[in-house]
């Protein structure tokens, strides 16, 4: 430990065991980070789920064009979250831009699964994880390089 002086105040500053102060608190920033990016995908999924709904019903929209709504729903949200994480600052964005992507399809494929076990058809279970790991690799990749503070 060490004594920091500041003004009439004292600190004390504590040392992990690597002698790096402070990496605790990065990691849980990290796992926040992620959390709060996953969320936010699954309610920004959610939303334009919603919205998909109303438009084809209001619409009378063929099942070809609904899949394709579909598919785009495993891409949006993931570009979504890809890009909160990329202004979280989040290193390397790349990585946790994908992570969040597939994390978002494991969300989507227990639902699935609670609702109606493994029924689903084998190009969509294929074609869905690439979908979503690229959508959040784009998301962390697309727009300005964050600054540096």
């Amino acid at each position: 430990m060490s004594e920091v002086r500041m003004g009439s105040e004292t600190m004390e500053q504590r040392e992990e065991p690597g002698g790096q102060p402070g990496k605790k608190r990065r990691s849980a920033r990290t796992a926040a980070g992620f959390v709060l990016a996953l969320f936010l995908t699954c309610a920004a999924a959610a939303g334009l789920l919603l919205l998909l709904a109303w438009v084809s019903y209001e619409m009378r929209f063929s099942a070809e064009v609904v899949r394709t709504g579909i598919m785009g729903l495993y891409v949006l949200p993931c570009l979504f979250g890809g890009r909160i994480l990329k202004g979280l600052r989040m290193k390397p964005a790349p990585l946790w831009g994908t992570v969040v992507g597939i994390a978002f399809y494991g969300v989507l494929f227990a639902l699935s699964f609670v609702q109606a076990g493994l029924k689903t058809e084998f190009t969509v279970g294929l074609l869905a994880p690439v979908l979503c790991a690229a959508g959040g690799l784009l998301g962390s990749l697309m727009g300005k390089k964050p600054q540096k503070s």
